[in-house]
């Protein structure tokens, strides 16, 4: 295309295809005319400098079309008279490719943007890494917790990957948890790691990791979370050695407490047989209530001594069949059962993981409780058990008397009771220990009930894997029975 003074002289073919027009359309318009109005300034740019190189302007076609070219210029005489040659392009697609790409970046660093103000935030910090363990995005607090660290914290083969900025011998703690990760394609969780840092002082950091994974399912790379425990590590060294403490003094009390009342108690009844005759009744009344007061006492005591005892000393869990538990329950409740002729039944039962003992003493507790809040009705009691995801949920059933909802949770409380001891006798920890127990083993416990229809008690304890050395669990045969009347 060629111009004079701005006007149009001449026009190639492909020219009159990249604006629409026909060449008479074209020859002898000023060749702004065919441009939008932003292109204007660039246009006048085109028509005063002696070059022209590379400028993208907005071309109308014939219709209204927009379309994008890119236009070379260069002067030269025609007849005497300066002029132009320019070359036009379209580059509409192009321009249109540049632009999304352009904005695929924008909102990409937005994302990230976005990202590390989350990741800033947070209380942990976050390393990124390639399937190297070269760095590709970390946080700030991440940052706070490593800085300062003081070599050699060799956490890791010396020779592998060194985090950059941490000196040369400072291996960043997460190396190692995040190179099992990445190995084993699969999450390490809460390793703990001792630290000394440059000023002196020592602290503890604890690091998980996890593989990141394409949609193929390859590991492509790691992340771990960091977090410094050196204070809560600190409370929790505290509190265990408070609790021991606690422990401690329970379980002293506890027997030197029983001493005296156990001579009390002797010292009472002895008082009671020998001069019965020569006292009157008011006498007798005192000495039954003194000795009552003491049973009950000695009655509390075994219950702190037992409660104390559930995690101090607990012994291993091992393969337990829940039949024979229920079966020793049996037995130890058996006179219990005569004097209220209760009714017990239950279905086949699991093998579960846990403590023997505490198993026993747990359903103890629950089905003696069953059967001392009866009402009317001669106590009837269910135990059952079904698989409920990775757990075992037991259920203790009874017709008793029941309770108002609003109390569920305070009765596994210590010392909360719901009635005097004249209408239920017991020291209002048995449930508290039950709650222990199953703590202990990694489970829960509540109960469901409304007043007057009776109460299902439900304790679940987690599914595991049966250890190493394992004993074998006790053969069924040795106590082997679905219910048990006693009338």
């Amino acid at each position: 295309m060629g111009h004079v003074n701005g006007v149009i002289v001449d026009v190639n073919n492909a020219a009159i295809e990249q604006m629409g027009y026909r060449r008479d359309e074209l020859i002898g318009q000023p060749i702004i005319d065919f441009f939008a109005s932003g292109s204007i300034g660039k246009m006048m740019e085109l028509l005063r400098l002696p070059t022209f190189e590379a400028y993208e302007l907005h071309l109308i076609r014939k219709g209204g079309e927009d379309r994008v070219v890119q236009i070379k210029a260069r002067s030269l005489d025609l007849n005497g008279e300066p002029a132009r040659v320019a070359t036009m392009m379209d580059v509409t697609e192009q321009v249109n490719t540049r632009k999304q790409i352009e904005e695929l970046v924008r909102k990409k660093e937005e994302e990230r943007n976005r990202l590390m103000t989350i990741l800033d935030t947070l209380p942990v910090g976050v390393r990124v890494t390639d399937t190297s363990r070269r760095t590709e995005l970390t946080n700030s607090r991440l940052a706070e917790i490593f800085d300062g660290l003081s070599p050699p914290n060799s956490f890791d083969d010396p020779k592998q990957h060194k985090a950059e900025g941490n000196g040369p011998e400072t291996i960043l703690p997460d190396d190692m948890p995040l190179q099992e990760a990445i190995t084993r394609g699969s999450r390490v969780i809460g390793r703990v790691f001792d630290v000394q840092r440059c000023d002196g002082t020592k602290g503890t950091i604890m690091v998980s990791a996890s593989p990141i994974k394409n949609d193929k399912g390859i590991v492509t790379g790691g992340v771990t979370t960091a977090q410094d425990i050196t204070e809560l590590r600190k409370v929790q060294n505290d509190l265990a050695s408070s609790n021991s403490d606690l422990q401690r003094f329970a379980y002293v009390a506890s027997h030197d407490l029983q001493a005296p009342l156990r001579m009390i108690t002797s010292y009472l009844q002895l008082l009671d047989s020998r001069n019965r005759e020569n006292l009157d009744q008011d006498s007798k009344d005192y000495i039954g209530y003194a000795i009552d007061g003491a049973e009950s006492m000695k009655s509390l005591i075994r219950d702190i001594l037992d409660y104390s005892r559930v995690n101090t000393q607990g012994k291993e869990f091992l393969p337990t069949d829940m039949d024979l538990v229920i079966g020793v329950v049996m037995r130890d409740l058996a006179e219990t059962m005569e004097e209220t002729y209760a009714t017990v039944s239950y279905g086949p039962q699991p093998t579960v993981i846990a403590d023997q003992t505490q198993m026993v003493q747990l359903l103890e507790n629950l089905i003696s409780n069953a059967i001392k809040f009866h009402g009317r009705e001669h106590p009837t009691v269910e135990v059952s058990a079904i698989r409920k995801g990775n757990v075992w949920q037991f259920a203790v059933k009874d017709n008793g008397i029941g309770l108002d909802p609003k109390y569920k949770a305070r009765i596994f409380e210590m010392f909360q009771r719901l009635h005097t001891r004249e209408e239920y006798k017991g020291t209002g920890i048995g449930l508290a220990i039950c709650k222990r127990i199953v703590e202990r083993h990694g489970g829960q416990i509540w109960v469901e009930s409304e007043l007057g229809e009776g109460a299902t008690f439900y304790f679940t304890i987690p599914i595991r894997q049966v250890p190493e050395r394992a004993s074998p669990a006790p053969q069924k045969d040795q106590v082997h029975f679905r219910s048990q009347v006693i009338e």
